[in-house]
């Protein structure tokens, strides 16, 4: 299910990464942090009628026999019990935990009301950033994502794309992280044997932890907001990037869900760059599309952000909201504007190697393989509108041309330089750290296919998951 792979200048993202986790853990907060021994009182599971945890047996046969129908019903019932309401009026992963607060080294309070901040405190960990002046991987094609703010000297990327990006965890994979200490990097590096092959590796997750990485767009409050679509059909080569400034497609969300107009014209991807044929910076957009089909924001997963709900985020975080906003539709966001989702990767330790499905919105969710399977018998909601792939092996079933099974989500994976065809389990596999406290790109962790014990040789594995390596690897002490 792929980590972003946009050119990223190690110590710039290490020092982003270090301040967030320092900037979180110090932060004032008008409560004192809740008993971490049992889940605050906003906290909600996945409720009960969503067969989740589901029997270990029973979806480890699935992987083994290459089934996709057992493990996309399963699928389909984690994505609408994750987004029923919890008791305070949020969805259910709303109530769950930030990647800041499983990765602080000292305990933060759970937000427990609509207007808290939210989640939002651990954006600035997940973006893409360059020092000042760095105009990032040009000759690769890739778009260059100029901000207009900068902290610390640096300058705030959003991860190459405009999607609002945040990993979420459940009640057993955080208290995991906070009782195994994997936020600690000393932890990990004294879990290293460097003389041992295959390597070494964390205790596993629990049976009922769940990870997210989920991923929202903007959309103005007033008039429309372009948002592209994936057709499944690549302008470029796969092994090129497919990022969605290549879509062809694209609708228009009406944000009053209101309109009698079926169509609209509507732009976007503004104040982008690539090389030009000089070697130099040249605009990149905006794109237009006439007459994109006009689709009600009721039709997505979202979130409106009043103004309580803006004052109370950090001044980094808006700043990547504001900058994401700007190349969506030339504006700074400002409260009453909205963030849907669009695409999600959903992971549970329900087996050893996790169970992996990602889920995407659509305009025609009833259509085609990633629409399959989806049981009639499940609470109507918004989730009806977003497609799934899932990847319970990485190499089962196989594609017809019998290479490795392929499953990625286009919002995710495309924006981030990945291949078209590539797997989230063959990614996530290869999370490792490195004596003395470094971190570890295994070898081709955006490919297909089973990996070789001898990659591992001397590291420490991380239990499939890279936010591991890199929530510890932001409390690697610095020099300054």
């Amino acid at each position: 299910m792929g980590k972003w792979k946009h050119a990223v200048s190690a110590g710039a993202l290490f020092v982003l990464t270090t301040w967030a986790l320092l900037a979180a853990s110090q932060r004032p907060t008008e409560a004192a942090p809740e008993d971490e021994s049992r889940p605050p009182s906003a906290y909600a599971p996945i409720p009960e009628g969503f067969d989740f945890p589901a029997p270990r047996a029973r979806l480890q046969a699935f992987a083994n026999a290459g089934d996709l129908v057992g493990p996309r019903r399963h699928g389909w019932h984690l994505w609408a019990g994750l987004n029923q309401t919890a008791p305070n009026g949020q969805p259910v992963w709303q109530t769950w935990f930030s990647y800041a607060q499983a990765f602080s080294p000292k305990p933060i309070p759970n937000p427990s009301s609509p207007t808290s901040p939210l989640v939002q405190q651990d954006l600035r960990t997940l973006n893409r950033v360059h020092s000042t002046g760095d105009q990032g991987n040009v000759a690769s094609g890739i778009p260059i994502y100029n901000s207009s703010c900068a902290f610390t000297g640096l300058r705030l990327v959003n991860n190459g794309d405009i999607m609002v990006a945040k990993m979420l965890y459940d009640w057993p994979a955080y208290r995991h992280i906070r009782e195994k200490q994997l936020w600690d990097p000393a932890t990990l590096t004294q879990q290293v044997d460097p003389r041992r092959p295959g390597g070494t590796s964390i205790a596993s997750f629990p049976y009922d932890a769940v990870v997210l990485k989920h991923m929202e767009w903007p959309i103005a409050q007033e008039g429309f907001t372009a948002l592209p679509v994936w057709d499944n059909a690549p302008v470029n080569d796969g092994n090129a990037y497919n990022g969605y400034e290549t879509w062809k497609r694209a609708v228009a969300v009406d944000p009053t869900s209101a309109s009698a107009a079926k169509t609209a014209d509507v732009t976007y991807l503004y104040g982008v760059q690539v090389q030009g044929p000089d070697g130099k910076p040249q605009p990149l957009g905006p794109f237009q599309f006439l007459k994109a089909p006009v689709v009600p924001l009721k039709r997505f997963y979202y979130r409106t952000i009043d103004a309580d709900t803006w004052r109370a985020m950090n001044p980094n975080d808006k700043c990547i909201i504001n900058q994401a906003a700007r190349w969506a539709y030339n504006r700074d966001f400002k409260p009453g504007d909205h963030l849907a989702t669009v695409a999600c990767h959903v992971i549970t330790k329900e087996i050893e190697d996790w169970a992996m499905q990602s889920f995407w919105w659509h305009d025609k969710p009833n259509d085609g393989p990633f629409a399959a399977d989806r049981p009639a018998t499940l609470p109507a909601g918004a989730w009806k509108n977003y497609l799934q792939v899932t990847s319970y092996s990485m190499t089962k079933p196989r594609e017809y041309d019998t290479s490795p099974r392929a499953a990625y989500n286009p919002y995710i994976e495309l924006a981030a330089e990945h291949p078209i065809a590539t797997n989230c389990q063959t990614c996530h596999g290869r999370a490792a750290w490195k004596a003395p406290g470094t971190m570890v790109k295994t070898p081709g962790y955006q490919n297909r296919g089973a990996i070789g014990a001898d990659q591992f040789d001397g590291v420490l594995r991380l239990d499939f998951l890279w936010s591991v390596q890199q929530g510890a690897a932001a409390n690697l002490p610095t020099d300054k």
